[in-house]
């Protein structure tokens, strides 16, 4: 589910209109719209603020960003074992440093053997 989608979903949950969202979050009800079309994107900021505004987590919807950014992985699996990291660093921070370099260890194993493929 893309964060349009999701954000119709938790707006209708909480009653809100549009504009009472848009209220909310300091934007337009112009913006709310695009976003819930798929017209546009918010930017990492914003994320921020809608998941606060519902009451999720702050990286509730940077973790979907993450996800879409390892669907493809691209040629140099140092790059995106790094990006993995850096979304473990920036949205698991209760994670010990032990289980982070489990992940990023079995990450950069499961790149390694797709790349044999």
């Amino acid at each position: 589910m893309d964060i349009g989608q999701e954000i119709i979903i938790l707006r209708a949950k909480h009653g809100w209109t549009q504009q009472q969202f848009a209220q909310k979050l300091n934007t337009t009800q112009r913006t709310v719209a695009a976003w819930e079309s798929g017209e546009s994107v918010p930017r990492k900021t914003m994320k921020v603020r809608i998941a606060q505004v519902f009451g999720l987590p702050d990286h509730h919807f940077l973790l979907e960003e993450a996800d879409e950014q390892y669907k493809e992985p691209g040629d140099d699996n140092s790059e995106n074992v790094d990006k993995f990291e850096e979304t473990l660093l920036r949205n698991l921070l209760g994670l010990s440093a032990e289980k982070k370099a489990k992940l990023r260890k079995a990450f950069q194993d499961i790149m390694e053997a797709t790349e044999e493929k």
